[in-house]
């Protein structure tokens, strides 16, 4: 097989992966909210798009996927990812070649 590389100028834009998290406020009281996890330069691949429309005019559907290096913080489905201050849901995500160089982030934006 192959080993996969991607050029390192190819990652070029900057996204930040966040954990939705208990954390304490100025009162001293848990609250839950996004807190970032890691910042990463990412390649991005636009894998699909879609317009349909619903009872109260049109909505669309983005998907793409984020190859970012391989960092020691584990990232799941149930993270997000903010691109250009858009908030991207995490569908999977993917260690690529089991090799610990790359992840392989599937993620649809949010409307």
């Amino acid at each position: 097989m192959a080993e996969f590389n991607i050029n390192i100028s190819e990652f070029k834009h900057t996204i930040t992966i966040e954990r939705f998290q208990k954390v304490k406020d100025e009162d001293n009281r848990l609250v839950e909210q996004w807190s970032t996890l890691c910042n990463a330069r990412a390649k991005i691949l636009y894998t699909r798009g879609s317009e349909y429309t619903e009872a109260y005019g049109t909505n669309s559907e983005v998907e793409a996927t984020f190859y970012i290096r391989f960092n020691h913080k584990y990232i799941t489905s149930k993270d997000r990812l903010i691109y250009k201050g858009e908030a991207y849901d995490i569908i999977y995500v993917n260690n690529v070649q089991l090799l610990n160089r790359y992840y392989e982030i599937k993620a649809k934006k949010v409307n």
